[in-house]
């Protein structure tokens, strides 16, 4: 058996992995400025019980997306693992939990499998 995986040359096609995570950073900083967009400007506009629910969940998703986003893009640019690492937890979240929008974990999935493997060179590099 071959040593090496068959499909390590996939992580180079089209961009390398790290311009592959900039766009998962990319892509979960729009999501983060549509949630913030959501949370002040359409979620304060009702006041009934469901609504103050719904309102403290969008906030935390906000706040946690938006830590995720800061996390990736500091964690690529400043080449520190171990925050970049914290940046795919926390940019997944929210995708996840937001199943049913099917394109958003479709997204997720893809771009956190390639941003592991960018991880993997990350922390390799780094040792």
């Amino acid at each position: 058996m071959c040593n090496e995986c068959k499909f390590d040359r996939l992580d180079d096609i089209c961009c390398p992995l790290r311009e592959k995570s900039i766009f998962l950073a990319s892509w979960t900083l729009a999501h983060a400025i549509t949630l913030i967009h959501y949370v002040f400007f359409y979620s304060t506009r009702t006041a009934d019980d469901n609504s103050v629910i719904h309102l403290s969940y969008s906030v935390i998703m906000m706040v946690v997306h938006v830590l995720g986003t800061i996390f990736l893009f500091v964690g690529i640019y400043k080449e520190h693992a171990f925050i970049f690492f914290l940046g795919i937890i926390f940019s997944s979240i929210f995708p996840y939990l937001e199943f049913f929008t099917i394109y958003l974990p479709a997204v997720q999935i893809i771009f956190t499998i390639t941003s592991c493997k960018y991880y993997k060179t990350m922390k390799g590099e780094n040792n």
